[in-house]
């Protein structure tokens, strides 16, 4: 459950990047034959399609012993904290006097504010995951082909 969270985090992050990058392409900012517009316009969406991709194999991690189990509960713990303040640092950028009206032009912003505290929580439940013990791995069984019946 903690996968979906912190995925859903970034699947957020990944639609506002969309969404500026249609805005973009709309109002003809985005122009192929500039480098750097082309290339700042297309990488972020880019970038944050493929952190999806990427976070949900590494939530999937399976630690094999203690060390290893103790490694990803201070890396999660460690991402929860990053991602409460990149919370906090979002909260102070779309309401700088305390309130901000919605609208079109805020949307994504809203949306990339809403990743930090989805996967804040997705990192928190990850680390908790690992600090019961219940995400150590059970040693693999041997192939078949290794056993000696003889």
């Amino acid at each position: 459950q903690a996968r979906y969270w912190i995925v859903a985090g970034f699947v957020l992050a990944a639609i506002s990047a969309i969404i500026n990058f249609v805005r973009a392409v709309s109002a003809g900012v985005f122009e192929p034959s500039l480098v750097t517009s082309g290339a700042l316009t297309v990488i972020n969406p880019l970038m944050l399609i493929v952190a999806v991709w990427v976070w949900w194999w590494l939530t999937s991690l399976q630690p094999a012993d203690e060390v290893q189990r103790n490694a990803l509960l201070k890396a999660f713990y460690g991402l929860a904290a990053m991602y409460f303040l990149g919370t906090l640092l979002w909260y102070f950028i779309i309401f700088p006097n305390g309130t901000t009206p919605l609208s079109f032009m805020t949307t994504t912003l809203f949306l990339q504010g809403a990743s930090f505290p989805v996967s804040f929580v997705g990192f928190l439940l990850l680390a908790r995951h690992y600090a019961t013990g219940t995400g150590v791995a059970e040693p693999p069984l041997p192939d078949e082909s290794e056993i000696d019946v003889s």
